[in-house]
């Protein structure tokens, strides 16, 4: 068989970043409609929140690290001139500001410096991390990551402007 092209590899990976997404902000908004006000001044890490989380941990680094894999050869000149990427920035750029408001909006822990669940959970690396807390780290350390190679690799028709909403969006939020 053959190979995908980076260029159908970034279509794909930005493709299923936009299908999560958007499966993502449809439950936040099911969850939204069935929640009373009764029910939403009490604490949300119930199980929505920690679904939201081991989607984001699961589906989004995963695609994120293809993602930031691929950026260079899809951004490379020789690919012609890196039009797909030029073309696609916006989308890419969205979806990595909007992976950044939910990672914030997953809770952090409680006021004595212990997370909010007490469960662990053991991932393939072998360290202990505590459910949403650390899916939310791990996914604003992935973006971090994608983010600082796609600033190093933009395609030269990328304005100015667009970098700057990317930057803004995704990077200096995480040094306030």
């Amino acid at each position: 068989e053959k190979m995908p092209t980076p260029n159908e590899m970034f279509v794909a990976t930005l493709a299923a970043l936009t299908a999560v997404q958007t499966a993502l902000e449809n439950k936040q908004q099911q969850q939204q409609q069935n929640d009373d006000p009764a029910t939403m001044m009490q604490e949300q890490s119930s199980p929505s929140m920690n679904d939201t989380a081991s989607e984001l941990e699961n589906t989004v680094i995963p695609l994120l690290e293809i993602l930031r894999r691929i950026l260079p050869y899809v951004a490379n000149y020789g690919n012609n001139r890196g039009a797909l990427l030029a073309h696609q920035l916006g989308t890419v750029s969205r979806s990595l500001r909007l992976f950044v408001a939910m990672a914030y909006a997953l809770p952090a822990g409680t006021p004595d410096g212990k997370h909010g669940r007490k469960k662990r959970l053991n991932n393939n690396d072998g360290n202990n991390h505590t459910g949403a807390a650390s899916g939310a780290n791990a996914l604003l350390r992935q973006i971090l990551k994608t983010t600082t190679t796609l600033l190093l690799v933009p395609p030269s028709s990328v304005s100015e402007k667009d970098v700057a909403k990317l930057l803004h969006g995704t990077i200096i939020p995480m040094f306030h």
